[in-house]
């Protein structure tokens, strides 16, 4: 037997967590690292319908969703990709105009709510 491919038609799956995949839709804009090429750009074709059970690397339990990423850049920027590379890819749920943005780290709980600290002369503040 053989398969015949075309390895410009290259896609990826990712396995994302359940908990995130929900947010996830066909459309999303993906941004793909951690290859040791430059930042990719790809696209959602499609998230399963359903999960399925896997034990991370620290023994942990985790209910994971199939992802399926077309790239959206030329295939000379990914060519050298293969099978069972390893990537980290970052799923872009929601975008807007004029939005600050901040690292993921900056954010905590306080109570019930997020909040974040701001330099206010020489201190730090919480808005809360």
């Amino acid at each position: 037997m053989l398969d015949i491919g075309d390895p410009l038609d290259l896609e990826m799956v990712a396995d994302l967590l359940s908990t995130d995949a929900v947010q996830i839709k066909a459309g999303n804009a993906v941004a793909i690292d951690g290859w040791g090429g430059a930042t990719l750009r790809g696209r959602v074709t499609r998230v399963d319908p359903a999960g399925f059970l896997k034990v991370s690397a620290l023994g942990i339990e985790e209910q994971r969703v199939r992802t399926t990423i077309d790239f959206v850049d030329p295939p000379a920027t990914w060519s050298s990709l293969g099978h069972d590379i390893r990537v980290i890819v970052h799923v872009a749920v929601r975008r807007g105009q004029g939005v600050l943005t901040i690292p993921l780290g900056a954010l905590f709980r306080k109570g019930n709510e997020w909040a974040v600290y701001s330099v206010k002369g020489e201190r730090a503040r919480s808005p809360l």
